[in-house]
């Protein structure tokens, strides 16, 4: 198996997911072919033997015992870090709307609703099922984030959408500080392509995951041509509503007479089709790791792996910036200042002062953050506490440094319920940034810079503040610099 960086998060998954549309009580719900409990599990058992770790389900898959299927299977077969599980929500129902429902409360019901069913505190993908003409993008783009900053979902995605939708909404999304979409499900194979027009293109531009479903058109691709031997072919009418309109087009039943081949020549061919549905997807995922490679890093690990040490800084030759963020004389000098509760920001940050040959000052806190600080699951911890709180100033515990000669400076940072550590807001408001540019970074699996920057700017009360970037890895860092003239 091989695994990938699911787009621009954290979340590594093996490149085949495994969809859980076919498992399910068959007496509730769309399809009367799903499988029952006991085989369900079979075929999780053996996902995950095989090194699946990337499981798909959704509340609307049979009234939602696909989602307990899977919950039970895994909590059996797994340890609830070892996989990646996403689910989706439907839109509002005209009962919902009728009864005054908002979209941020039918989210709200529909989170939980799925969480009981998988037995779970949080999913890592939450997923917009199809886009709700009746309800306003802001209503569901703001009842997303309110499940992020709850801790209830690591990040969300969209299924169903046109491009132009999936691109309004992560505009909306970073123009508000919400939750951006960081993976898009659409319907996608050798007989229906249409997200090679414009999907998949914006999509590699954006660095957002495409996860298609529908692989491979429900079993046409999988079978001979004219072969409708299984439960699925006889009685998915969903299947033969998106492909028999269009299967003498297509060549489905034509090419029945045109080939004469072996069971095993059109498994091999299955497989190719398969392999050519991984290659769409790959431009948009990010690089392929082996079994062999660690499952768990972050999504700078390539920054911190290649990041110089912090020490060396001070023996590369400085060159500073301008107000306008363009190179100067070596006698300007350039700080990097960082707060970093993992690792992840220190390593971008020290890849910064490489490039850049400035010096680098790391504010840490007076009070340590343990690892329950930092549990975003939890209500009442320390961290989430903080950041519900815009008030709140934890004090900082390294030792205070003098900004004098520094023309320019780099504040990078973590992004904590899709905003700045209120750290942050310490040191800002400590020290005088006047006649200084001032450049925010962030670090983040899915959410942008988002209103951070423009927080810290308004505290601080001086300065001349460039827009920010959100940096994931090096190659990140190296072109943002690179566009800064550096």
């Amino acid at each position: 198996m091989k695994y990938t960086k699911l787009g621009n998060s954290d979340l590594t998954v093996s490149r085949v997911c495994m969809g859980c549309m076919g498992f399910g009580d068959a007496a509730r719900g769309q399809h009367s072919w799903t499988l029952d409990e006991e085989h369900s599990r079979e075929i999780i058992r053996r996902g995950l033997e095989l090194g699946v770790n990337f499981f798909d389900t959704a509340i609307g898959y049979q009234s939602g015992t696909s989602e307990q299927y899977l919950g039970r299977a895994l909590r059996d077969f797994a340890g609830r870090d070892e996989v990646v599980v996403a689910t989706k929500f439907l839109p509002r129902t005209a009962q919902e709307i009728e009864n005054g429902v908002s979209g941020q409360q039918h989210i709200e019901n529909m989170i939980n609703t799925s969480l009981s069913n998988l037995n779970m505190d949080y999913v890592d993908l939450y997923i917009y099922h199809m886009w709700d003409c009746n309800t306003p993008i802001e209503d569901i783009l703001d009842g997303l984030n309110r499940v992020v900053k709850a801790g209830k979902a690591r990040y969300i995605g969209i299924s169903n959408c046109f491009a132009w939708q999936l691109a309004k909404a992560n505009a909306l999304a970073e123009k508000e500080g919400f939750a951006k979409f960081i993976s898009v499900q659409g319907h996608y194979n050798l007989i229906f392509r249409e997200e090679e027009r414009e999907m998949a293109p914006y999509c590699a531009e954006e660095n957002i995951a495409l996860t298609p479903y529908s692989a491979l058109a429900s079993g046409r691709l999988s079978r001979k041509p004219g072969e409708n031997t299984t439960k699925r072919a006889a009685e998915d009418a969903y299947a033969k509503f998106k492909y028999d309109a269009t299967a003498q087009q297509d060549g489905i039943k034509k090419s029945n007479r045109r080939y004469m081949m072996t069971s095993t020549r059109w498994m091999k061919l299955s497989a190719l089709l398969l392999a050519i549905a991984l290659l769409f997807t790959l431009a948009a995922c990010g690089k392929t790791q082996t079994t062999t490679e660690t499952q768990t890093q972050s999504a700078a690990s390539n920054v911190e792996t290649k990041a110089a040490d912090p020490t060396a800084a001070a023996n590369t030759p400085q060159s500073g910036a301008e107000t306008t963020a363009q190179p100067q004389s070596t006698d300007a000098k350039t700080l990097v200042v960082y707060f970093s509760a993992t690792g992840t920001t220190k390593g971008v940050a020290q890849t910064i002062a490489s490039a850049t040959g400035a010096d680098l000052y790391e504010i840490t806190a007076a009070q340590t953050y343990t690892e329950a600080d930092l549990n975003w699951n939890d209500k009442n911890s320390r961290t989430t506490l903080e950041q519900n709180d815009k008030s709140v100033r934890p004090a900082i515990g390294s030792e205070t440094i003098s900004l004098d000669g520094y023309s320019t400076i780099f504040i990078g940072y973590p992004i904590w319920w899709g905003e700045e550590p209120r750290i942050m807001d310490t040191f800002v408001e400590s020290y005088d940034l006047s006649g200084k540019t001032v450049i925010p970074f962030c670090t983040s699996g899915g959410s942008g810079i988002g209103s951070s920057g423009k927080n810290l700017e308004a505290n601080a009360g001086g300065g001349n503040w460039l827009e920010g970037e959100r940096l994931s890895k090096s190659s990140d860092v190296e072109g943002w610099l690179k566009d800064m003239g550096y």
